[in-house]
């Protein structure tokens, strides 16, 4: 059986916002949108584009080619050293992975008492934040009966028995993967995705599917409604992966599976403070995953923690584990992390004092701090939208001709002005785009640095109502997340502070590729001196 949650009695509410006041929001947002694709085309109309690509050394198209890639003799599991990460109070619902695989190991409780709890807290908090769009109660359960089997027969594991919730693009066999959509809403799966199956082999506890923004995009579908943000739920749960990262932060899953094309994951995880990790760009598979962009599609862990991170990144990651291991760190002494001050820039006063003050932190654990500039930094925007919305329209093109009322207003008019721009657009945008590619991996290893550091977006997320469901992160340039996305490289979004307003601040940390385990460990150090990762919505905590 397979219980599907019932829309909260608010939801109604905001669904007549959303017809009588969202349209016109929502193309207002779409236009915002719409003007960065069209500013892209304006710059491959006047040249720009082309005479940047004809420098003879650029790639043909984009290969993932890292320099300076991990050696595979160095690879080795990263989980084998957790961290007893335990939120004041103690208790069960609001621990980290790493400490409740403990509890487990040591028979101090059953995966069927959390589990259990986890369902309660479903069905007492679910609502408020809108996070799921399926709860699997006696799938759930069947798991957990299972995995306290095998952990009586003397199986270990840190996610055997551990409760998680997957993003609704995940394919999961005989479930609906509506990606967010009315146009997917009956397509159920035969299979399930990758990273679903590594996730059941290792014994993980599946609650539920999550809700997202409609096909990974901006916009929450009106059938489904927004999720909303634990720390105030008037405001946005940020996107795409919403419903995943409110889940996590209200205490109704341990962990969660995202998806990130443009910040996805780290948007979401710093909205809701929590710990959200794009790793290297193929490093866990998409396969049985809804695309989005295909060259710029990432899959990862949000967690409440780094070293939580690690240890599902340990069992997602399969058979293409291929980072350097490095243990955990006592200060980061020798460590060189830069910063581009133009990032910097316009910020949000709480966002600004929260990147300095963290800065000064890892200062005090023993990291140099450098200035530097990305390359190019000018063209991110220009070059994500140039590949990005081809490769949207590729996917969508026979819906968008067949069925365009059934997308939001927004969505359809942002894919369909991927029509607009031209083959020649893409293929130059590619080219740049490894140029971007080397010199952005050519300034980390140039400078000896171990990561970059910055925000994961200039403002605060926003009102739901006020801005009639559309998430107000994509109304800011974008660059912050997109350098993660076009290089492939490991970007971690990590709790920093609050507001005055008392909303989540985070950071972000961005390194080379397959240095997924050293920026976490990094993100790790900064945690142990800090406690914004620990903290708990208040509305939530019984």
């Amino acid at each position: 059986m397979v219980d599907q949650l019932q829309q909260p009695e608010s939801h109604t509410a905001d669904m007549q916002t959303y017809s009588i006041l969202g349209v016109q929001n929502l193309r207002v947002a779409a236009s915002r949108l719409e003007r960065v694709s069209q500013e892209a085309q304006g710059h491959w109309r006047r040249g720009e584009l082309q005479r940047a690509a004809m420098t003879h050394d650029l790639e043909p198209a984009f290969v993932f080619q890292p320099l300076g890639a991990a050696d595979a003799n160095q690879s080795a599991s990263a989980a084998q050293e957790p961290v007893m990460d335990t939120p004041a109070g103690g208790d069960l619902a609001w621990l980290t992975v790493t400490a409740l695989a403990q509890l487990l190991d040591r028979r101090e409780v059953s995966s069927r008492e959390i589990t259990e709890l986890m369902l309660r807290r479903i069905e007492q908090h679910g609502q408020a934040v809108n996070g799921y769009m399926t709860v699997l109660v006696e799938p759930a359960l069947a798991a957990a009966d299972d995995a306290d089997r095998r952990r009586a027969a003397g199986e270990a594991g840190i996610l055997l028995g551990v409760p998680l919730a997957i993003k609704d693009l995940c394919d999961m066999r005989g479930l609906p993967t509506t990606a967010g959509s009315r146009i997917l809403k009956d397509n159920v799966a035969q299979h399930d995705a990758e990273v679903v199956r590594l996730l059941r082999n290792a014994g993980a506890v599946i609650l539920g599917k999550t809700h997202m923004n409609e096909f990974a995009y901006a916009f929450a579908h009106p059938d489904y409604g927004p999720s909303r943000n634990p720390w105030d739920t008037t405001r946005s749960a940020s996107g795409s992966s919403g419903g995943s990262g409110a889940v996590v932060a209200a205490g109704l899953a341990y962990a969660a599976i995202g998806s990130d094309t443009a910040g996805s994951i780290r948007f979401p995880s710093a909205a809701c403070g929590i710990t959200g990790h794009k790793p290297t760009f193929d490093l866990v598979s998409r396969t049985g995953i809804v695309p989005f962009s295909w060259t710029l599609d990432h899959v990862g862990p949000m967690t409440r923690s780094s070293s939580d991170a690690i240890a599902l990144l340990d069992v997602i990651a399969g058979d293409a584990w291929s980072m350097t291991n490095v243990g955990r760190l006592n200060d980061l002494k020798g460590r060189r992390l830069g910063v581009d001050r133009r990032l910097l820039d316009g910020l949000h006063p709480d966002v600004e004092q929260t990147v300095e003050a963290s800065l000064v932190m890892l200062q005090d654990l023993g990291a140099e701090i450098r200035d530097v500039q990305i390359a190019d930094l000018d063209l991110v925007n220009m070059l994500a939208f140039s590949i990005m919305m081809p490769e949207v329209v590729s996917f969508h093109a026979d819906w968008l001709r067949e069925r365009p009322q059934d997308y939001t207003p927004g969505t359809r008019s942002a894919f369909e002005g991927g029509l607009a721009i031209p083959a020649t657009q893409y293929v130059d945008a590619q080219r740049l785009r490894s140029r971007f590619n080397h010199s952005f991996q050519a300034l980390l290893i140039d400078h000896g640095l171990d990561a970059m550091v910055w925000p994961p977006s200039p403002g605060l997320p926003s009102a739901v109502i006020r801005e009639s469901l559309v998430d107000a992160y994509y109304e800011f340039d974008m660059r912050w997340t997109l350098i993660g996305n076009l290089t492939g490289a490991p970007s971690v979004a990590l709790p920093s502070g609050f507001t005055n307003e008392n909303l989540p601040l985070s950071v972000l940390l961005t390194g080379s590729p397959y240095q997924d385990i050293l920026i976490l460990r990094i993100a790790e150090l900064y945690q142990s001196v800090t406690d914004w990762h620990q903290r708990q919505p208040t509305g939530f905590v019984s």
